[in-house]
């Protein structure tokens, strides 16, 4: 045996060969992660859905109990905040294809 090929060290196949194609990564291994980014994305944006939709629920709660002018006025904006919001998340899984019920 060649030293120079003695267990693969130092062998770069030439561009083209059957040997560099057989080593390059296959589709397969490409796509996985994409389906568990589909996964995570459709997990975080149904999570957002959930915490937007408490949080306007909160400042709702909130806003019946206020007593001061200025919390009034706080809870005024923050519940359209929190709509905005939670319509924004809705719309984004809308366009996704993504069916919620809260």
């Amino acid at each position: 045996m060649y030293p120079e090929t003695y267990g693969n060290q130092g062998y770069k196949p030439q561009k083209g060969s059957l040997l560099s194609r057989l080593l390059k990564p296959s589709i397969r291994q490409k796509t996985v992660p994409d389906i568990d980014m589909c996964d995570r994305e459709y997990n975080e944006l149904i999570e957002s859905i959930r915490n937007a939709k408490m949080e306007w629920e909160n400042a709702s709660w909130n806003f019946e109990y206020a007593d001061d002018e200025d919390l009034i006025d706080y809870y005024t904006y923050k519940i359209k905040a929190c709509e905005i919001r939670y319509e924004y998340f809705l719309k984004k899984a809308k366009e996704k294809g993504i069916n919620v019920n809260l």
